[in-house]
């Protein structure tokens, strides 16, 4: 009976053990992609493993779910980088390097994140000098100056694949002149020769990762984007 209590002892202060060693490690990895993302440029990302016991996932070369929240990450895009704020993403398969803890694939990937609208105005001003954005009530308006006085139109915003069929293109396209002219004047303002369709190329993403949505918000733009199969860089987490 004494030699079974040591027994049982001994294995409740490994399990112990093994449970300290199994946190600290997660924290460890944790902290790590924290650095990484940082270093990429997402200010005050915070890095969530949601693994259980998190040993076994690096026996086995892959991590299930890891939870991402990243207060601001810049993509590149065409006029200028994209700020998007407030980002939140869940990854699941991470595969790992043998051996090591680098990423060399991310199985699935879900995040959104927020374009404030005095950042989407600015990148607007960039592709067509003159012209100004307004998100209202999920609806999107133009103003230009023409004759001496504003001109506003309301248009709508979609995705389209740019000219390579390939590349995630924000496309601005005003629809309706919301301005009362007089007829003579009415008369020679047409749409879209007197506001033109502005493309916006968002150049910065990597492989198999799409940007699947992007809505109409009351003061911001929402961007819904989701992958699989994405390959990393060596080194992303190391």
């Amino acid at each position: 009976m004494r030699s079974l209590k040591r027994f049982l002892i001994v294995v409740a202060v490994l399990a112990l053990l093994l449970g300290v060693l199994d946190r600290v490690t997660c924290w460890w990895a944790e902290s790590e992609g924290t650095q990484a993302l940082e270093k990429r440029g997402a200010e005050n990302a915070t890095v969530k493993v949601n693994d259980l016991p998190f040993l076994t996932s690096l026996v086995s070369g892959s991590i299930n779910q890891v939870d991402l929240n990243i207060p601001r990450l810049d993509i590149a895009a065409e006029g200028g980088a994209i700020p998007i704020t407030t980002v939140r993403a869940q990854l699941n398969q991470l595969d790992l390097t043998a051996g090591r803890l680098n990423i060399e694939r991310i199985g699935q990937l879900h995040a959104e994140g927020n374009l404030s609208q005095e950042a989407f105005a600015r990148l607007v001003a960039k592709k067509a000098p003159g012209v100004k954005v307004k998100l209202e009530a999920g609806k999107l308006t133009f103003a230009t100056q023409k004759w001496g006085q504003e001109i506003l139109a309301t248009g709508q915003l979609s995705l389209a694949g740019g000219a390579d069929g390939l590349t995630p293109t924000l496309v601005l396209k005003p629809t309706a002149l919301q301005t009362e002219l007089p007829r003579h004047l009415q008369a020679r303002l047409k749409l879209p020769e007197f506001v033109p369709t502005i493309n916006i190329p968002i150049n910065g993403l990597p492989a198999n990762l799409q940007l699947s949505a992007v809505e109409i918000k009351t003061d911001h733009l929402k961007f819904k984007l989701t992958g699989e199969n994405i390959p990393m860089q060596k080194n992303s987490v190391s």
